[in-house]
């Protein structure tokens, strides 16, 4: 045995981390390591079971358990050493793999132990099967190979010589250079995007593997290609797995690498010597894999002599690098590789050892397990079934091997010109462009030519036939004509939602002209800094709306109010020809200044003529108008009906925003269609809308999968759309639930859609890339923004000549079957209740106050739950949040008006100096004092549970300079500053606090609240 006592002494770093993390809860058996020996011949069963004990003897640590004193773990003897255990399965052999799967998913006692259990499965007369299931505690990978050498070595007769005590830590002096390096490398990231990934990975949960062998001739090439490029061919094999990650559009993978830690007087010790450190690579433009693999041995030092990841392994990244929240992956997929020399052998005995069995867990997104060794080359990828289907894994192991084969083949090709599984060969949807050349004014009056006495409209006690419509619409274009407006004019108007407004975005159109809505309920400065920018030749508003009318510099001012203008006939000029503008929307800036966009008749007309094919519309369909005029989306409920002979129900301003009356006028009018953001949808359902029968369209921010459930279980048909305002209103139509969560469907009439990596390439079905949509539908531009058009809109490179494709920024993946899945923004526009905001145009109208210095705003919160927060450093003099408000109030419409403002002494920044929004979003959201705009921390010390905890923060953290909101891990605590504070919490307060909860509430508010709520017996 060790000749020094072994127990009672604390765990290692290493333990120590892995300690912690088990306790965190809900980890199951993802620290067990199952290997398994088959033996055939004539095995001595007496013998083995006295080799395990000689085995044990040597390396004492696998009769160890694991004692929680003060909040630290600590090695004590197990209550009982490891035994063999033995099963005959003779007579029932294929009960065996059941056998195998129960005792690896037995969880460890850590306290009690042992962490070490040896099952010997007898399967036959000459065939036995030993089963070996140790806790990471106390084992790792090259522990395999040592217990294995050992074990033969006792069974064959020999003494097993006494190991030297070795020291378990790295020496001191190597803490500085480390955080030295991992100040230079350490990214934090915790992204990954993968095939068919769904949501975010846990911690760790079940889990299922794809396992694989390697083929010879497949390893034969990379060891060719590793003596070639003189690397290893671990160097090799992780280079390949950065670039597969980079090739799935993750631009700085990061792999969590397993790395040992032995020095050599510990090369024979069996226990956790292992330090898993995060590896990123963002492998570059026109890099070859010669260039990749040359870069990642120069940048992390994977040479033992180099100042790198080698020489500092030993330090746990905690002690390295501040603000490490514990976690079982140090990154979402993460790589263990083992190179083995051959087994040792039993005497009369036929063996075959595996290696690595898996243990039914997750580990993040992806473990990748690779055992290299002269028997078996056998690859495992261990996987969350219920992020990641095995289809997908599968797909994986077949996109890995492929790269592998290439870049063994060709390395000094570019990587991004490497044969890859899947490339899309073609985009969805039409490849014509064209379409029929038709305006919704020559639409119009098709329809009112054939149901004049049908309704078209109706608002409140108001209605009026599609003759009278036409009417009215004919009275207001002369009037427009007689003041000089005709084709390729622009008419703001400014008007409330109802009959009048209807009249007169159409009497534009009819005009020849185009319109540009304004909202009366928005802040006059905003329509001031619209009018200003879209120079329009004509403002056309009510004598209701008089009293808000913008500054109009320039342009005549036309008043009109239903009845204002006399019967008569219309004198047309020149109508509008297609490809003319019909409408102007402005939507949110991302400098600050509101862009307006451009839509033209075709692009308008297209759309119209695809839904009333695709929904049938017609006469009996009463669509439900309910959207502001200025969201693009209103422009369908307006005008489908009445092209198709169906009637527009249009709902008052106050109705509109309440639910309960929303309910009763689709009740009380018979609405057959309804669309809605899902926000509007939730808002009706909670008012009581029966929406039985009635066709539903949703879109302008993400369907989250509980409502969609609850509209597609009654609505006669659901719809889930999706589309810039830029490529006319809906470019994609997914039917639920038929096309399934998330989906945003396929491309409209005369409408393309690519997934295009950062180069602009095609990305291969299931693989997250941005949305690019070609055809009809595209807008001509930003008015006046020609360089911003030019960006925004480029020309097609797979489209006829002329063709041009609007960048969306959205992230989506196509699925095989060609339906596109909706994944988020790529920049930092946000869509909030169906309104697409930039939050750089918030942050620039923040950025007036004079006692604003600094301001970020970011979007916190699920789909459906989403807010604004704006992180604002103050000047000398700090504002108040209240007048930080009003401030905003009076410039930006009240959906852009952040639902927190708080105070902070430094915006966050990322290597690249830019505002980190990541960690922003990450921060606890409080709000500072609503009448001082104290910053977060400065709050003063309350009693009870909040008094209590925060003198246990200072004790453990020796530092008084902490706020209650502050973030534990920003301070500098690590996985046992937490096991500390939740040890003494418990003794001073007698409340046992769940390392996963204070994980989660890592401040001193959000500790005090959880022990408030068990004191109460109410835990939040």
């Amino acid at each position: 045995m060790n000749t020094s006592d072994p127990y009672g002494a604390p765990a290692t770093a290493a333990e120590s981390g892995i300690w912690f993390t088990e306790r965190m809860g809900g980890l199951g058996t993802v620290y067990s390591m199952p290997f398994a020996i088959t033996f055939d011949g004539p095995l001595d069963d007496a013998a083995l079971a006295g080799a395990i004990r000689q085995v044990v003897a040597r390396h004492p640590v696998l009769a160890a358990a694991f004692v929680e004193r003060d909040g630290l773990p600590v090695r004590v003897a197990a209550a009982t050493p490891p035994l063999l255990t033995t099963v005959d399965l003779r007579f029932d052999p294929g009960h065996a793999p059941a056998v195998e799967r129960a005792e690896i998913e037995r969880p460890f006692d850590l306290a009690r132990g042992p962490l070490l259990r040896c099952t010997l499965i007898r399967l036959a007369p000459q065939r036995a099967r030993l089963l070996v299931v140790a806790h990471h505690l106390v084992f790792d990978g090259q522990s395999t190979s040592i217990f294995v050498d050992d074990l033969a070595a006792a069974y064959a007769g020999e003494v097993l010589p006494t190991l030297d005590t070795a020291p378990d830590e790295g020496p001191a002096e190597l803490l500085p250079g480390a955080k030295r390096f991992w100040a230079r490398h350490h990214t934090g990231g915790t992204d990954v995007v993968l095939p068919g990934l769904r949501g975010t990975p846990g911690t760790a949960g079940p889990g299922e593997a794809v396992t694989f062998d390697l083929d010879d001739s497949l390893w034969a090439a990379i060891r060719a290609t590793s003596r070639r490029l003189g690397h290893t061919t671990f160097v090799i094999t992780l280079a390949s797995w950065l670039l597969l990650l980079r090739r799935y559009g993750n631009e700085t993978p990061v792999i969590g690498v397993d790395l040992g830690t032995r020095s050599p007087a510990q090369r024979h010790h069996i226990g956790a010597h292992v330090n898993e450190l995060p590896v990123a690579l963002a492998a570059r433009r026109g890099e070859t894999f010669e260039d990749v693999t040359t870069r990642l041995v120069a940048e992390f030092g994977l040479r033992s002599d180099a100042d790198g990841l080698y020489r500092y392994r030993q330090v746990p990244l905690a002690r390295a690098v501040g603000a490490v929240r514990p976690a079982v992956a140090l990154a979402p997929v993460t790589l263990g590789y083992r190179r083995r020399e051959a087994a040792a052998k039993f005497p009369g005995l036929d063996t075959v050892v595996d290696w690595a069995l898996p243990n039914h867990t997750s580990r993040g997104a992806l473990r990748i397990h690779i055992v290299d060794g002269p028997e078996q080359r056998r690859v495992s990828l261990q996987f969350d079934p219920g992020v990641v289907s095995r289809d997908d894994v599968e797909r994986v192991a077949r996109d890995w091997r492929e790269l592998l084969r290439a870049v063994a083949e060709h390395p000094d090709t570019p990587w991004h010109d490497l044969p890859f599984t899947g490339r899309e060969q073609s985009p969805a949807g039409e490849a014509a462009i064209s379409a029929p050349p038709v305006t919704l004014p020559q639409l119009l009056a098709e329809q009112i030519g054939r149901t004049p006495d049908a309704v078209a409209v109706e608002h409140g006690p108001v209605s009026l036939t599609y003759a009278q419509l036409g009417a009215a619409i004919d009275a207001l274009a002369q009037r427009l004509r007689d003041a000089g407006i005709g084709a390729g004019a622009l008419v703001a108007l400014l008007a409330r939602r109802g009959v009048d407004a209807l009249v007169a975005q159409l009497a534009v159109l009819r005009s020849g002209a185009a319109y540009l809505p304004l909202d009366p309920d928005h802040p006059s400065a905003r329509n001031t800094r619209i009018l200003a920018d879209a120079r329009p030749d004509l403002v056309l508003t009510s004598h209701e709306c008089t009293s808000v009318l913008p500054a109009v510099d320039g342009a005549p001012i036309l008043l009109w109010d239903s009845g204002s203008s006399p019967a008569g006939g219309f004198t047309p000029g020149r109508p509008a020809h297609p490809g003319e503008c019909a409408y102007v929307l402005y939507t949110s800036g991302s400098t600050g200044q509101p862009k307006g966009v451009q839509v033209e008749h075709r692009s308008l007309a297209n759309l119209l003529r695809d839904f009333r094919d695709r929904l049938g519309s017609g006469p009996g369909h009463r669509w439900l108008a309910l959207t502001a005029l200025t969201f693009d989306i209103a422009a369908l409920e307006l005008y489908l009906p009445l092209i198709s002979g169906g009637t527009v129900v249009i709902a008052p301003p106050e109705v509109a925003r309440d639910g309960h009356q929303i309910a009763r006028l689709v009740a009380d009018r018979g609405v057959t269609h309804v669309q809605a953001t899902p926000s509007g949808w939730q808002l009706m359902l909670d008012g009581g809308l029966a929406v039985d029968g009635i066709t539903a369209l949703t879109g302008g921010e993400a369907l989250t999968e509980p409502l969609a459930q609850r509209l597609a279980g009654r609505a006669a048909r659901l719809l889930n759309v999706y589309g810039p305002t830029e490529t006319t209103i809906w470019s994609t139509v997914a039917e639920l639930p038929d096309a399934g969560q998330g989906a945003i469907g396929r491309p409209i009439a005369h409408t393309t859609v690519h997934v295009l990596d950062e180069w602009g390439d095609p990305v291969p079905p299931g693989l997250l890339g941005e949305l690019w949509i070609g055809g009809v539908g595209l807008a001509r531009g930003y008015l006046g923004r020609p360089g911003l058009t030019a960006d925004r809109f480029r020309p097609d490179p797979f489209g006829p000549p002329g063709a041009r494709l609007y960048r969306t920024g959205d992230l989506v993946r196509r699925r095989d079957d060609g339906v596109l899945e909706f994944a988020g923004r790529r920049d930092e526009q946000v869509k909030l209740r169906g309104h697409r905001i930039e939050l750089g145009e918030i942050e620039a109208r923040l950025l007036e106050h004079p006692q604003v210095a600094r301001a970020a705003v970011v979007s916190v919160g699920e789909a459906g739950e989403q807010r604004l927060v704006a992180y604002v450093v103050p000047t000398a003099t700090p504002p108040s949040p209240h007048s930080l408000r009003e401030h905003l109030a009076g410039a930006l419409p009240a959906i852009m008006v952040p639902a927190v403002i708080a105070l902070i002494d430094a915006l966050p920044l990322n290597t690249s100096g830019k505002i980190d929004r990541v960690a922003l979003r990450a921060r606890p959201v409080v709000a500072a004092n609503p009448d001082a705009g104290v910053p977060q921390g400065d709050t003063p010390t309350a009693a009870g549970p909040v008094r209590e905890i925060q003198q246990i923060w200072s004790d453990v953290l020796g530092t008084t300079a902490i706020g209650i909101h502050d973030d534990l891990f920003d301070l500098g605590g690590h996985s046992l500053t937490v096991a500390q504070i939740s040890a003494r919490i418990r003794a001073r307060l007698g409340v046992e606090l769940p390392l996963h909860v204070m994980y989660d509430r890592p401040t001193i508010a959000g500790m005090a609240e959880e022990v408030a709520g068990a004191l109460r017996g109410t835990r939040l």
